[in-house]
């Protein structure tokens, strides 16, 4: 109804034009909308020419023909006809732009500019050549042709179909990053990571009994640990239409904090999509993971070292410690466990703050209902320390068998001159068992725990027949490193 209205309004302040007219006038004139989220125009398929813009079809000083161009050939011509409305001469500028990210397409005024001079109430034409490479994939491609006067920009769109298109099948495409290591140092030098990504269609259709599309998905990219068991934090969540889209990360988390220390993580990028049934829900779709690398990083961050996993009414030393420390000699600490696995035994010094044969102090309360444990290390010493190092040892005792995890929750430092130091915070995730290899829970390791671990052998989280049970070290797949930990307790039975 819009669009007729406009066309209503058109033909009457030129009831001489015809459909054609009409129809370029205000597709010469439309306003092209922008997508906010890549600073690109959505794709002529999903915007046509643009938004009506109903003052300057009104009020436009040319005409131009035709007013879309379709490309199916490798190698053409068009002419485009610019006719002049107004009773002057009118000096034209004629840019093109390839809009899709794309190689192998060639036009005629691209990213240069031609002027033309068009005579008052006179018509010009001008050729309008292009080419497409062999090599340029098949798909479709858009561009852009601008006709500029001293205070106008028309345009004409352009779509070019290079071979028979394949329907995408994965909602997500063309993913990669560059480069795949991040130093967030300030030196200007690998200090962000560029994600790259494609979606190619949105979310399922709710209420269609046929299978349906929308061209809006929401997108999400987490950071997870080497091993791509633990979540750290979310560094991008967007919803967004059907396109190509870049996003430069600077290691950040939606805070703006700094959350990662030296070392090997994990992306993974995914769509959110809404499933029906009986309960509406949030459901994960196309995701895809890969490796990243943090290296040269200044800011101060906590770091923990320990086991994998345990086995259970075992004890087992829990390290906390600092990386890029400036003259440490107090730390407040915060942890929190779950009481129902764990239990605190002990809190030991580590030796980073005993450099140079100093004394230090560690006082700690546990809270065991709620599974806190506070934690305050002093360096009598009067200067601090510098660097990386153990700063205080957890002993735990492993009670009961599964999963969980322990979280710093607070670290903050002081320096010699009682200035505080506030560090990046990290969790660790910890698999109790019964007894390491003991598979069958019946109390023993023997050849019935082997024959199980041998199905699972080679197998990793998503194959049919991995078995989290034979995954000791809790990595996500099931290989010689579990079968090492299983040769260990061999033959041994449960106290």
């Amino acid at each position: 109804p819009f669009v007729c209205g406009s066309t209503a309004l058109i033909k009457q302040l030129n009831p001489d034009w015809t459909p054609e007219d009409v129809k370029a006038s205000l597709m010469n004139n439309a306003f092209i909308l922008i997508n906010p989220n890549n600073n690109l125009p959505f794709t002529w398929t999903d915007q046509g020419s643009g938004r009506v813009d109903l003052y300057a079809t009104a009020t436009t000083p040319l005409l131009i023909k035709p007013y879309s161009i379709f490309i199916m050939e490798n190698e053409g011509k068009v002419d485009i006809k610019i006719k002049n409305l107004l009773d002057n001469d009118l000096e034209v500028k004629v840019t093109s732009n390839l809009i899709s990210q794309v190689s192998g397409i060639i036009f005629d005024f691209l990213d240069k500019e031609e002027v033309f001079t068009v005579k008052a109430n006179d018509e010009l034409v001008i050729p309008f050549n292009y080419k497409v490479d062999d090599k340029t994939p098949e798909g479709y491609y858009d561009a852009v042709i601008y006709f500029r006067t001293n205070d106008r920009t028309l345009h004409i769109p352009i779509v070019v179909k290079k071979g028979i298109p394949k329907v995408p099948t994965k909602i997500l495409d063309d993913i990669s990053i560059d480069p795949r290591k991040i130093s967030p140092n300030g030196d200007g030098i690998e200090d962000t990571i560029k994600f790259h990504f494609k979606l190619n269609f949105g979310e399922k259709g709710l209420f269609n009994e046929q299978a349906y599309r929308s061209r809006i998905g929401g997108v999400i990219i987490d950071i997870l640990d080497e091993k791509g068991t633990t979540k750290l934090g979310t560094i991008y969540k967007k919803v967004l239409m059907n396109g190509v889209y870049d996003f430069i990360w600077d290691g950040r988390d939606f805070e703006g904090k700094f959350f990662l220390c030296d070392g090997r993580y994990q992306y993974k990028i995914y769509c959110i999509t809404i499933q029906s049934g009986d309960q509406l829900q949030l459901v994960e779709e196309g995701a895809e993971v890969g490796f990243f690398i943090v290296d040269e990083n200044i800011f101060l961050c906590t770091k923990i070292e320990t086991r994998d996993s345990v086995a259970k009414n075992t004890g087992f030393l829990f390290d906390v410690g600092v990386k890029a420390a400036p003259d440490l000699k107090i730390v407040n600490s915060e942890l929190t466990f779950d009481p129902e696995y764990l239990e605190v035994i002990d809190v030991l010094p580590g030796d980073f703050l005993k450099e140079g044969d100093s004394e230090v102090r560690v006082e700690y309360e546990v809270d065991k209902e709620y599974g806190k444990i506070k934690v305050k290390v002093t360096r009598v010493n009067e200067k601090g320390v510098t660097g990386e190092g153990t700063v205080f040892r957890i002993k735990f005792k492993a009670i009961k068998d599964g999963g969980t995890r322990v979280a710093i929750s607070s670290f903050v430092g002081f320096d010699s001159q009682n200035r505080p130091l506030d560090f990046l915070l990290i969790e660790k995730v910890i698999k109790i068992t019964l007894l390491m290899g003991d598979i069958n829970d019946d109390g023993k390791v023997d050849s019935d725990d082997l024959i199980i671990f041998a199905k699972s052998f080679g197998t990793k989280i998503g194959d049919s027949d991995y078995n989290e049970k034979c995954d000791f070290n809790g990595d996500g797949k099931v290989d010689a490193e579990d079968l090492l930990l299983l040769a260990k307790n061999f033959g041994t039975q449960a106290p």
